[in-house]
């Protein structure tokens, strides 16, 4: 096993779980990796914080730019990524020492195109966990899953293969679920599906959390994301019903 993980971070005023965040994928077990940090136009200390560990580990490269938002910040580190596979890690959450040697087994093991964690933790104490045990599922499996949100829907979720995630990006016009937009797209083009049920993954859920935010323009765009779906995929639609029904309710928090 020796293929290159590119870690996708993007970072907007996160200096108080930063450290954490960094360190967590510095000491991981699998040790080949490029760790993209993307200041996305922060004005705390985040990006002095990314160049102090830039200088301990010549792995790290960072970037500073001009705020945009995450999808465009994870664009971005898409478009920079040298690895054979891909992984997003949000700046304010953590991951634990071997989950890449973890899901890279996995995935090779199983010969598929990307590893889902179906089970993770939340604020250090709540656990997730779906009703899948350890196997491997198609595409058209995983959409229905995905819909009825019995699948996880971030990015962080996932270690992506280069090969099923070229050319895809995230929809700038979506700014609430943006992340299930894009793992409605690429789980459509996977054929095979690892599922892992180890809790490797911490996340974070804080007052600043995107899924915390009132109601306003950006979290309505979600409702795109039924007129997407149900343009390119007909025989699915009462699938994306239920979650089309999901983000009316969302909507009115």
């Amino acid at each position: 096993m020796n293929s290159l993980i590119s870690v996708i971070v993007p970072i907007y005023n996160a200096e108080k779980y930063l450290p954490q965040c960094i360190e967590s994928i510095l000491s991981q077990t699998y040790k080949n990796l490029e760790i993209i940090l993307i200041n996305d136009g922060s004005t705390d200390n985040s990006l002095s914080i990314c160049n102090y560990y830039k200088s301990l580990d010549n792995r790290i490269i960072v970037i500073d730019k001009p705020n945009e938002g995450v999808s465009a910040t994870r664009n971005l580190g898409i478009k920079l990524a040298k690895g054979d596979y891909i992984s997003f890690v949000d700046g304010d959450d953590y991951i634990e020492p071997n989950m890449y040697e973890v899901l890279l087994t996995q995935i090779e093991n199983d010969k598929s195109q990307l590893c889902a964690m179906i089970s993770y933790t939340i604020n250090s104490f709540e656990k997730y966990k779906s009703g899948y045990e350890n196997k491997v599922i198609n595409g058209n499996e995983a959409l229905k899953h995905l819909l009825l949100l019995r699948f996880p829907t971030s990015v962080w979720a996932y270690l992506y293969s280069k090969d099923i995630i070229k050319n895809q990006y995230f929809n700038s016009e979506i700014h609430f679920f943006e992340d299930f937009e894009f793992n409605y797209r690429i789980l459509s083009e996977a054929s095979r599906i690892s599922m892992c049920n180890q809790r490797l993954y911490n996340y974070r859920s804080h007052e600043d959390s995107a899924n915390r935010q009132k109601i306003n323009d950006k979290r309505m765009t979600c409702l795109k994301i039924f007129d997407i779906i149900t343009k390119s995929r007909r025989d699915i639609k009462k699938y994306a019903m239920y979650f089309r029904a999901h983000c009316l309710i969302s909507d009115r928090k």
